[in-house]
């Protein structure tokens, strides 16, 4: 079974393009910051992600998808391989099934895992934990 699940923030504001079939892509890169041992020194890994939606992202949705924000990426792991001056280079990325936005503030969207938007317009929260209250 290939199944990846990544948290982390965006490293860079998500890139939107249309497929010649009138898919629409979302293509960004998530920062997975560890590290292990007596100084936990901090690593990380940049993994690159496609999102295919069959409908058009809404501007709202797409001013979430910044640099910075925290998201949960789920899919599965794909691997391509390219060559660039004589090298080969192998690349891996994952295909999402959900895009999860966590802590979205309010009026924010989030998407189902068949693409589809759900808007949350209220500030209030059955969740009483914020951001600030995890221990990460």
């Amino acid at each position: 079974m290939n199944v990846i699940s990544v948290r982390g923030r965006l490293a860079q504001d998500v890139k939107v393009s249309l497929t010649n079939s009138g898919l629409h892509l979302i293509k960004g890169c998530v920062a997975d910051n560890y590290g292990w041992g007596k100084d936990k020194e901090d690593k990380v890994n940049w993994v690159n992600f496609t999102r295919f939606l069959k409908k058009e992202p809404t501007q709202k949705y797409l001013d979430i998808l910044r640099k910075g924000t925290y998201v949960v990426v789920d899919g599965r792991l794909e691997t391509s391989k390219r060559e660039v001056d004589g090298k080969t280079y192998n690349n891996m990325e994952v295909i999402v099934n959900n895009l999860d936005i966590p802590f979205p503030p309010a009026g924010a969207v989030n998407t189902t895992s068949d693409g589809s938007e759900n808007t949350s317009d209220s500030t209030e929260s059955t969740d009483s934990t914020t951001q600030a209250d995890l221990p990460f």
